[in-house]
Parts: C-alpha cells; sequence; structure tokens
C-alpha cells in the first residue's frame, strides 16, 4: 500500500512539474503585447515580437525632443486615419528616459505616416490606460524601426 501511495506522490509531482515547464514556456513565448499595424493586429514570429519590443523601448528611452501637443481622443483619431503602429502591452511597463523621469504606459502608438511623420524621426504617444503623454520624439528612430517594419504583414 505503501509503493501505490509513493507511486502517486511521485507521479503527481512529475505532472506539476511538467505542466509548469510548460508554462513557463509559453510565457517565454509570449510577446506580452499586442502589435497592431493601422489597427489590424499583427502576427509574426516571437523573435520579432521581441525585436520590435527592444527597439521601441530603447528609442522611446532616448527621446531627445518633446512636442508640445495637447494629447486628445480627437487627436488620436487624427492619427489614426493615416498609417501607424501600435502596442498594446499585457501588463503597464516602465520606460526610463534619458532626458529624466520615469513613464509607465500601457500602450504607445507610433505614426508612421503624416503630420508627426518626419525624415528619421520617430514619434512616440504613450497612455496608460489612456493616450495622454504628449508626442515623444527621437531624432534618429525610424531607421532602427524601419527594417523590422518591412517584415510585418497585417
Amino acid at each position: 500500500m505503501k509503493s501505490v501511495l509513493l507511486n502517486f506522490v511521485v507521479l503527481f509531482l512529475l505532472y506539476g512539474s511538467c505542466n509548469q515547464m510548460q508554462s513557463n514556456q509559453q510565457d517565454m513565448d509570449s510577446p506580452g503585447y499586442t502589435l497592431l499595424l493601422n489597427g489590424a493586429v499583427i502576427q509574426v514570429d516571437p523573435g520579432l515580437y521581441h525585436q520590435v519590443d527592444s527597439v521601441i523601448r530603447e528609442t522611446l528611452e532616448s527621446c531627445d525632443d518633446l512636442y508640445e501637443q495637447i494629447v486628445m481622443p480627437s487627436f488620436i483619431d487624427d492619427l489614426k486615419q493615416a498609417d501607424y503602429l501600435e502596442l498594446i502591452y499585457d501588463e503597464p511597463i516602465n520606460i526610463n528616459l534619458m532626458q529624466g523621469g520615469d513613464l509607465i504606459v500601457s500602450k504607445i502608438l507610433i505614426p508612421l505616416s503624416g503630420k508627426f511623420r518626419n525624415n528619421n524621426e520617430l514619434t512616440f504617444i504613450c497612455g496608460s490606460p489612456e493616450y495622454s503623454s504628449p508626442p515623444y520624439v527621437n531624432s534618429k528612430g525610424y531607421d532602427q524601426l524601419e527594417p523590422l517594419l518591412n517584415k510585418m504583414k497585417p
């Protein structure tokens, strides 16, 4: 009877360990955000998800300018009439700005055409939960994102 009980305990522990390992693998594969291009969800391989997230965070953290613009829902609606990239995070993330200060964001909107898309600039509007930050600008950011954009398809 003791050996049956011992076998049951061992099997139970092994089963739990396997489920935990599978859950951890799924967590590693999950990007932690939804990627949208012009409002359409983009499905890309996990490596590209992580590259996009890394480039977005790095270029946002190293922004070197700020537009003095009041961000209201109508402003966001206008931006979404042109091409844009949007990241909606599962959980809020912390962005440490090189200019000083931290941003807690749950979503980031990046205009890819229109008034806020100039030369090599990359503009970010951040929200947590609603878009409300002034547009942050990285004057050299577009070249970093462009190769990744070319790999995306809605």
